[in-house]
């Protein structure tokens, strides 16, 4: 109950907070650096679930195919899975850099798929100062999400076991 009121409020800030505060061609992705957050702290298979099921509720708002979010943000969120490798530590640093990386591969992609639909593309192409300031606010949001997912994760799941 409390990862779907989490679920919630992310997509409702995504869809209409940060429309109503920015420009649509700069707008950070709160699902996905949310996503991130959480697979890096309850795992991937929790993050893809949370984020094809959040992608889905932000397709429900928005003009895109429905599902395209979800697939997007699932697909980045299944590279959280690189934060059950022993060698990096479970801090805030992995989900930040993952999300900047993250945002970049999804720019990238949500482009060529509106491409390939034939869909009108914002600003025609991605601008690379335009795509980086993206990549960096969304990477910042993971600031704010990390207290309350971890604090989540914790109440929900108790503390990880490491071997």
């Amino acid at each position: 109950m409390l990862v779907a009121l989490f679920l919630l409020g992310v997509v409702l800030l995504h869809v209409t907070v940060l429309p109503a505060l920015l420009p649509a061609t700069f707008r950070p992705d709160a699902l996905l650096a949310a996503t991130v957050t959480w697979g890096a702290l309850a795992g991937y298979r929790q993050a893809v679930a949370l984020g094809v099921v959040g992608g889905f509720l932000v397709d429900l708002w928005s003009d895109a195919p429905v599902g395209l979010s979800g697939l997007i943000v699932g697909m980045v969120a299944f590279a959280t899975a690189l934060g059950e490798v022993p060698l990096l530590p479970a801090n805030v640093l992995f989900p930040l850099v993952l999300t900047f990386f993250g945002e970049l591969v999804a720019q990238g992609v949500r482009f060529l798929l509106f491409q390939a639909i034939g869909r009108p593309v914002e600003g025609s192409e991605p601008l690379p100062a335009l795509v980086v300031l993206t990549a960096t606010s969304t990477a910042l949001l993971v600031l704010g999400f990390y207290p309350v997912a971890r604090w989540l994760s914790r109440r929900l799941t108790g503390p990880r076991l490491e071997w």
